[in-house]
């Protein structure tokens, strides 16, 4: 018995950030799934079980729904998707995907676990709420009261800051200071100079909570702040 896992993807330009130090992989996510195919292999032997893994990748400017229509209409029942949360919302919304499992392993947005829920699609990436309550965990636990906040301007920046400050504020915390990023100087040659002046201004802390989802600022922070 063979089965059949399919690798959907929605191939998205990368958006273009400060830091370059270090690419994304052009195969981020599918390497991980044929990494644990191999894994599983050993374990179907026993069971008499096959696994397979078939790859989809849909380009920028094609069509998301029809590639998936086509899937199914092969039989597909378990599919492994990275997509935007829009793609994922329609493609399980799609009557011929009502008893098809869905797996999410990429997207983090809070309402695909609230409003936009669906009882096919499953997610294997953490969502912004679980990610900032585990983080509020581990800082109560370490009584590290005093907090402070760099975000990002993009969308995902002020998505994980705002469930930031929900998680610390459910635990009791706050956070005294926030500040926004919206430089656009290349790090690699100021940081030096430019992160000190930047973060001079915040008041004494214990804990600086940065929510910078691209990979854009972050590394610079770290032993260039002004404490």
């Amino acid at each position: 018995e063979v089965l059949r896992i399919d690798w959907l993807e929605r191939q998205t330009v990368p958006p273009p950030v400060l830091s370059n130090m270090q690419a994304i992989p052009d195969d981020l996510g599918f390497a991980g799934a044929a990494l644990a195919l191999a894994d599983i292999q050993t374990t179907g032997r026993f069971m008499g079980q096959e696994y397979g893994l078939h790859e989809t990748r849909v380009a920028p400017e094609a069509e998301f729904l029809p590639a998936a229509r086509a899937l199914l209409a092969e039989g597909a029942n378990l599919l492994v998707v990275k997509a935007p949360a829009s793609d994922l919302v329609a493609l399980a919304d799609l009557p011929e995907a009502a008893d098809v499992i869905l797996m999410n392993v990429a997207v983090q947005d809070d309402d695909l676990r609230g409003e936009n829920c669906r009882a096919n699609l499953l997610h294997t990436a953490p969502s912004h709420a679980m990610r900032a309550d585990a983080l509020a965990q581990f800082i109560l636990f370490k009584r590290w009261n005093k907090l402070a906040l760099i975000a990002g301007s993009y969308p995902e920046d002020q998505a994980f800051a705002a469930a930031l400050i929900r998680a610390v504020t459910k635990f009791g915390m706050t956070i005294a200071a926030q500040k926004t990023w919206e430089f656009n100087a290349d790090m690699r040659r100021a940081a030096a100079s430019e992160m000190p002046l930047f973060t001079q201004d915040l008041p004494d802390h214990d804990l600086l909570l940065v929510a910078d989802e691209r990979g854009d600022f972050a590394r610079y922070i770290a032993y260039n702040t002004w404490m």
